[in-house]
């Protein structure tokens, strides 16, 4: 089903792109394995459809007219530039996107009681969060690249 695993930084995966409508996903991918959908505070909704099998999440949002906003990506397949995917150690990590020149890394701390040793590294131009757990990668996320605050920019 899917050919190309290359995460493509503002623009998917093989024919997955950031943007597409969900009746355009399904005509793809199929139903997902299992669909979660929020309603925030402000009244926004977001809907992830979850395709375990394949290894990723693919989240809808409301204030993006319900187009493909973010993926993540939690199998051992897919990759940035063949060099950055899941299990691949923090520092590794920041070597890798030192030497691409991506925007400098913001590191948080996400620990909590359910995951302990949780940390984010996020990069604000390319939008991609990386997530770690105990210093190795188990998540990557990408989002469009943005005109301005209000404007994402969709892969044609």
């Amino acid at each position: 089903m899917i050919k190309d695993y290359a995460i493509q930084i503002g623009k998917g995966f093989d024919k997955i792109k950031l943007g597409m409508k969900e009746s355009e996903i399904k005509k793809i991918l199929g139903d997902p394995d299992e669909i979660d959908e929020i309603t925030y505070p402000d009244g926004g909704e977001s809907k992830t459809y979850i395709y375990e099998q394949l290894g990723f999440d693919l989240t809808f949002e409301s204030e993006n007219e319900n187009r493909l906003s973010y993926i993540s990506f939690f199998d051992e397949h897919f990759h940035i530039m063949g060099k950055i995917k899941i299990g691949t150690n923090k520092e590794k990590i920041k070597e890798i996107t030192r030497k691409k020149e991506f925007s400098d890394p913001i590191l948080e701390d996400m620990s909590d009681e359910e995951f302990p040793d949780n940390e984010l590294m996020s990069f604000d131009r390319e939008n991609i969060n990386l997530w770690f757990t105990q210093e190795t990668l188990d998540e990557i996320q990408i989002g469009p690249k943005w005109e301005d605050d209000d404007t994402p920019i969709w892969p044609e």
